[in-house]
């Protein structure tokens, strides 16, 4: 009996026993269905063997197919239930329901404190995270954009020191004397700035995909009012483009140094 148990419970041995029952389902109207209509006149009893036996397949077959529904069910509830708490973490990790006063000073080379120091717990929250099956896909797009955020991180913190509540990029080519090789550490420092820019790019990209795939498969409801629209690059003072304000939608994702 624990041996059946365990093979019903089985999700690919009950779907191998699913699709043996069906095959022998659609062999039957061509190899038994007219013997037993010859048998009629010799012996009922074989006739009601092989209607027991007939019933007793179709009967298995259902059973077979309603449990598998049933667990289905419960993945796709228990799939739900951690996706939409993992997300909701993140949101809180990443400063969502903060996001314009974040951008608009990421943009500009100060990075508030807080979201720097969530990355510890958003890391650990990844690692200690137990995948469900289903939508393998939202998972793929978690840990794109937690690299993506990591890596936007670990290179503006290359130059940049925690003062007051934010951390500000570092203008280290300028010294405060005189400096023989200025031009290469300003050089140096324009690569830089661009890189983390590129990355703060790509951080967004991947977050938009990641909110774009999670609606068209989770409960909405279930979800923060963070998490259910696009994030755009806001550079009000016009850094990138000569003082003039823009806002812009992160379309591609750009090539970087690792």
């Amino acid at each position: 009996m624990k041996i059946l148990k365990r093979i019903w419970n089985n999700p690919v041995w009950s779907k191998v026993i699913a699709a043996g029952i069906i095959a022998i389902l659609a062999l039957v109207p061509i190899s038994i269905w007219w013997n037993i209509i010859l048998m009629f006149l010799v012996t009922k009893i074989e006739i009601w063997m092989y209607l027991l036996i007939l019933f007793f397949l179709c009967g298995l077959y259902f059973g077979i197919d309603i449990n598998l529904k049933k667990r289905s069910n419960q993945q796709a509830k228990n799939a739900i239930i951690i996706y939409c708490d993992l997300l909701n973490s993140i949101s809180n990790f990443i400063m969502l329901e903060y996001w314009d006063v974040f951008i608009d000073n990421a943009m500009r080379g100060i990075v508030i404190e807080e979201f720097i120091d969530n990355q510890r717990d958003f890391n650990l929250l990844i690692l200690s995270t137990i995948w469900p099956n289903k939508w393998k896909k939202i998972k793929k797009r978690i840990l794109i954009m937690n690299i993506e955020y990591n890596d936007y991180v670990s290179t503006f913190l290359q130059h940049a020191d925690l003062i007051g509540n934010s951390y500000k990029e570092i203008k280290y080519y300028q010294t405060g004397v005189f400096n023989p090789k200025y031009d290469e550490m300003l050089d140096d420092y324009k690569k830089w700035a661009l890189e983390w820019y590129k990355k703060l790019n790509n951080f967004v990209f991947s977050l938009n995909n990641l909110i774009e795939t999670s609606i068209t498969v989770l409960p909405i409801e279930n979800l923060k009012q963070s998490l259910r629209k696009k994030y755009m690059l806001e550079d009000t003072m016009g850094v990138y483009n000569k003082l003039q304000p823009t806002i812009t939608l992160p379309h591609k994702k750009y090539s970087t140094r690792r």
